[in-house]
C-alpha cells in the first residue's frame, strides 16, 4: 500500500509539473512565461483546494 501511495504523489506532482510548465509555455507565446506558470500554479493549487475540501466533506 506505501508504495502504491507513493507512485500516486510522484505521479500526481508531475501532473502539476506538467500544467504548471504548460501555462508557462502558452503565455511564453505572448512573452509572460512567468506569469503563465503563476498561473499554473493556482491552477493546481485550487485542484488540490477542491480535493482536500471534498475530502473533509464526504468524512
Amino acid at each position: 500500500m506505501t508504495a502504491q501511495r507513493l507512485l500516486a504523489v510522484t505521479l500526481t506532482a508531475m501532473l502539476f509539473a506538467i500544467v504548471i510548465l504548460g501555462f508557462g509555455l502558452i503565455f511564453a507565446i505572448f512573452g509572460h512565461r512567468y506569469a503563465g506558470m503563476a498561473v499554473g500554479a493556482v491552477f493546481c493549487a485550487l485542484m488540490v483546494a477542491g480535493f482536500v475540501r471534498e475530502g473533509r466533506r464526504s468524512s
